[in-house]
């Protein structure tokens, strides 16, 4: 038949179909003319090529949120696309604005899609265009129409050749990444149903296992996996990753595409390939559970299922991409396409080749060092991953240990992805899977590793199929275990997965300082609660268990400095014998530009310790840092051979357990200055805290205030919505305020705040003030948006409303501000920004500040805020009035902080500090006592918004320079500064 013919025929029996249905009202506008569309799709096919199959979804697919017809080349397996039928009004064209959307989840598997009413076809292309062809005008002359016959030329472009497809092993993670978001939409409205709600009885029992597996996953596996969207993208990941996997099995096997796809469609039930399969037992348990639903060609699994299995059999990989593909590589676009927030809220970076081989061949030079009767090639030993991500580590430990065939390389990890792809890899190794690798899919950190399970009689196979892997995995981590090694998950967002079971809960309390330490504001204990601080306790407790042991860890570099960390570094001090610290990656939160092997804003370190028989008397701490050579340079050092000669051996250990060398500087002199603050109050100021965080801080902050006012008066407005506030205030702005933080509610706070003149100066950067609106019930409203981010500090606030009230604001960690030591204070006349001392979390000191805020009924009053013991010293050696010593105390502080002869004298000390505020040199004589706080004062107006510069010939002729010496004298905590001239 010509296409003239077949479409003729098509229109009678459409007219007929059409008018019957509409009349007895016995079918929808939507399915009244399938029948004769599917045989007109049929005719048109076989004329353009008779291998042209397709699959006709005749129930209603709005509900499974798929296409209703599929059309694929039956040699080849490959999709040449989809189409989308819609109800037929004879009068309109059909209105595409209303299912774009639903064509656009079709087209992101990059194949054309054709929506259609039967009289209007509009053909997609992935490229993003769209063309429409009409059978015949509207309104339908159903007598005489005049039919259209271009319409042909719309289904040869549609019904292009669909041949192999080749691809590289990147592009072929992607299209699966792409299946696997669309499949785990499917699966969470699944979720959302209750157990009788399914259509079938298939789906009935799908819905039911799906639940019973993820009541035992919440609890004993991911904590996060509660959340029912994490869990439907779990499932997505086992199902997708199972047939990428099945695929690399059996690619090189199958005849042509229909083989391949058969036996990728057998695999999991295959006994002949039990040896690829049995490594995978929780993909394998899965798919034979859920067999009925996903080899259904009408259930909402079955058919995204066959869907990928139709792509991978239609898929052949390039030459170049079958021996070895880049696994971090892959991973990596698979998270960038499925979801890229599970990397950051997971800090799932994987570990690139260069850096793991190098870390095993650092590992097997220091065993070599340290442990020279370690024999691994006579004895039998077992070496574990803790978080092996996709196996870089197990490859590594695999290529240069010549291991014993009966000694195990274990590799656990909790994401089915990743959990994979590191089966992937092993399979790529040689000519078959290694014997001697275990890679468990488990939560190293869950009780059930300390512990073991125990599975209850009558629990399903779908329940029990992540308890079978815990109890592998508690006995193969079970010690000794030679070595440990890893790259455990490091987060930089403030998202914590709060996995571990109550077994490391309860030990992280090692890396705590004692409870009567502990603050409510507090921040030392914070860092602790990322995962891979868990992941380093952990690995002590089993290496200190499999003496003699050695463990390596990549972690944030910061670990071998921050305050945060300093209690955990002494328990390590404590348990190990030796440490080896190469510090590669600098912290990018400095803003000093880096060249980083990762691409994380915290840096990196490789920390390696050694766990001997003997006791340890003094631990020995040797330090390198790469972290200035280029990223190439950097890769060069990791393929090049380990040499141990180089490093920097840490002869004494601060009170902060550094494990990085420090400036020489004179630490007896320094140690009787007076601390700017103690716990104890034997400091100089008394009270200090953070400074207000806002957000947004574009909502409250102007340069101008009145501009501030006019701004704040607009959006509080109900009239305006985000669309108008954005384009009048914020055009161009790069972070204007998200439109959650302008809700109904705070244009209400905001309006009120306005009309009470809650409008205050704001030191918001260095020389930078401005104005800032303050309300308390602004800010309460703002903290209950979404996304947080909002810190009060009523303390600030209550000082800064005294208008005696001044202070400066002091870095908490100078370290964090440059790769060299520079001022890290800066003074505030007003309200000071949380960032003012670059960084966030500068602390306030002030000349007055009211007591802690504890609870509800709180004095907001200022006080003095200097020691009164360093008052009353001070006074009676000047004969100076306390209360004018306040003032005086407060400049001369900060005239010391901004010296720069105080910094580079005592740069080893301040350089390295993390969390320990600095020491202050306070002198006796009282002429030069007055000249300090003179001249800090004179740099304090400086910064002030008023300040008007002095000319040069005016101002320079009385400035006299000073060179001086630090000199002890004999009254307690107090220096003399002795002129020189």
């Amino acid at each position: 038949m010509t296409f003239q013919q077949i479409t003729e025929q098509y229109f009678k029996e459409l007219k007929k179909e059409f008018s019957v249905g509409t009349a007895t009202k016995e079918a929808t506008d939507e399915l009244s003319y399938r029948m004769s569309l599917d045989g007109f799709f049929k005719k048109v096919a076989e004329k353009i090529d008779k291998k042209i199959d397709r699959i006709h979804e005749p129930r209603n697919q709005g509900k499974l949120g798929r296409p209703d017809w599929r059309f694929h080349n039956s040699d080849s397996m490959g999709v040449y696309g989809y189409v989308e039928a819609k109800g037929l009004d004879q009068k309109k064209e059909i209105k595409v604005s209303d299912y774009e959307s639903q064509v656009e989840r079709y087209l992101v598997l990059e194949n054309p899609v054709i929506l259609t009413d039967g009289i209007d076809f509009v053909l997609f292309t992935s490229n993003g265009k769209k063309k429409t062809f009409s059978l015949c005008s509207k309104p339908i002359n159903w007598e005489k129409p005049e039919l259209n016959l271009e319409v042909e030329v719309l289904f040869k472009t549609f019904f292009k050749k669909a041949g192999y497809r080749k691809v590289t092993e990147n592009q072929l993670v992607n299209e699966v990444a792409k299946r696997a978001r669309s499949l785990s939409d499917e699966l969470l409205e699944l979720l959302e149903l209750e157990d009788d709600e399914g259509e079938t009885k298939a789906e009935r029992t799908t819905i039911k296992l799906l639940k019973e597996l993820k009541s035992t996953a919440e609890q004993s596996h991911d904590k996060s996996l509660i959340d029912e969207k994490a869990f439907a993208g779990f499932i997505a990941q086992i199902l997708s990753f199972g047939l990428l996997y099945a695929h690399r099995v059996v690619d090189k096997a199958a005849k042509n595409p229909k083989d391949k796809y058969e036996k990728i469609h057998n695999f999991w039930f295959s006994v002949m390939e039990e040896e690829y399969s049995d490594k995978l037992i929780p993909f394998k348990t899965l798919v034979n559970e859920l067999k009925s639903e996903l080899d259904s060609e009408l259930s909402r699994l079955g058919i995204w299922y066959d869907d990928l299995r139709r792509l991978l059999a239609h898929i052949q990989l390039k030459d170049e991409q079958i021996e070895q593909p880049d696994f971090h590589e892959l991973y990596e676009t698979f998270l960038s396409v499925y979801d890229p927030e599970t990397r950051f809220d997971y800090g799932a970076y994987y570990t690139p080749r260069s850096l793991a081989f190098y870390t095993v061949n650092l590992v097997k030079a220091v065993i070599g060092r340290t442990l020279p009767n370690l024999k691994f090639e006579t004895t039998k030993h077992k070496v574990i991953d803790p978080c092996c991500g996709t196996g870089t580590f197990i490859e590594a430990m695999l290529e240069r240990f010549n291991l014993r065939s009966n000694s195990s390389i274990i590799g656990f990890e909790i994401l089915p992805a990743p959990y994979a792809l590191a089966h992937y890899r092993m399979t790529m190794l040689g000519e078959k899977y290694p014997d001697n690798i275990k890679i468990i899919l488990t939560n190293t950190l869950s009780d059930n590793l300390f512990e073991e399970v125990q599975i209850k009689k009558g629990e399903t196979e779908i329940s029990a199929l992540l308890l079978h892997e815990q109890q592998m995995a508690y006995q193969l981590a079970n010690p000794p275990l030679t070595i440990i090694v890893g790259n455990p998950p490091s987060s930089d967002s403030a998202f914590q997965v709060a996995n571990e079971g109550e077994m490391i809960k309860e030990m992280m309390e090692d890396f705590r300082p004692d409870a009567s330490q502990r603050k409510g504001r507090q921040n030392i204990q914070k860092q602790i609660t990322n995962e891979f601080a868990k992941f380093l306790r952990w690995t002590i407790d089993r290496a200190e268990k499999s003496i003699p042991s050695v463990f390596a860890l990549i972690l944030p570099s910061g670990f071998a400095k921050y305050n945060s960390y300093k209690f955990a570094r002494r328990y390590l001090t404590e348990k190990v014998s030796e440490l080896w610290v190469l510090e590669f990656d600098t912290d990018n939160r400095t803003g000093a530009e880096a060249s980083n092997i990762f691409k994380t804003l915290q840096g990196r370190l490789v920390l390696v310790g050694v766990l001997k028989t003997e006791a340890n008397k003094k631990i020995k701490i040797s330090y390198k840092n790469i972290c200035n050579l280029s990223r190439q340079q950097k890769s060069d050092f990791f393929n090049s051979e380990v040499s141990l000669s180089d490093w920097t051996l840490i002869e004494n250990l601060d009170e902060n357990y550094s494990f990085k060398p420090a400036s020489d500087y004179d630490a007896e002199l320094y140690n009787q200055f007076w601390k700017l603050t103690t716990e104890n109050d034997e400091g100089i100021f008394l009270r200090h805290c953070s400074s207000l965080k806002l957000a947004p801080t574009h909502l409250l902050v102007h340069s101008s205030e009145g501009q501030l006012k006019r701004r704040s008066k607009f959006i509080s407005k109900t009239e305006n919505n985000y669309a108008t506030i954005k384009e009048k205030w914020y055009s161009g702005q790069q972070k204007p305020p998200p439109a959650a933080k302008i809700n109904d509610a705070v244009k209400n706070k905001l309006e009120k705040a306005v009309a009470a003149q809650n409008i205050f100066k704001y030191s918001y950067r260095p020389f930078l003030e401005s104005y800032v609106l303050l309300d308390d019930n602004l800010l309460d409203e703002l903290g209950k948006t979404k996304g947080g981010g909002m810190r009060d500090r009523p303390e600030i606030r209550a000082a800064y409303k005294n208008k005696n009230v001044f202070g400066f604001a002091v870095a908490p960690a100078p370290e964090d501000l440059g790769q060299s030591l520079h001022k890290f204070s800066s003074f505030c006349w007003n309200v000071p920004d949380n960032d003012l001392s670059t960084r966030g979390n500068a602390h306030i000191f002030c000349n007055y500040f009211p007591e802690y805020k504890t609870k509800k009924k709180w004095d907001s009053k200022v006080k003095t805020n200097i020691n009164p013991n360093l008052l009353s010293t001070l006074s009676k050696e000047f004969g100076i009035k306390e209360d004018k010593l306040i003032t005086l105390l407060t400049f001369y502080c900060y005239a010391i902080l901004s010296s720069d002869f105080y910094l580079e004298q005592f740069k080893g000390k301040l350089y390295n500090v993390a969390g320990e505020w600095a020491s202050i040199p306070i002198t006796t004589n009282k002429d030069l006592f007055r000249a300090v706080a003179d001249f800090g004062k004179h740099l304090a107006d400086i910064e002030a918004g008023d300040f008007k510069i002095i000319t040069v010939k005016d101002d320079l002729t009385e400035l006299v320079y000073y060179k001086t010496k630090i000199e002890t004298v004999g009254f307690p905590f107090s220096v003399r500064i002795k002129s020189r001239f």
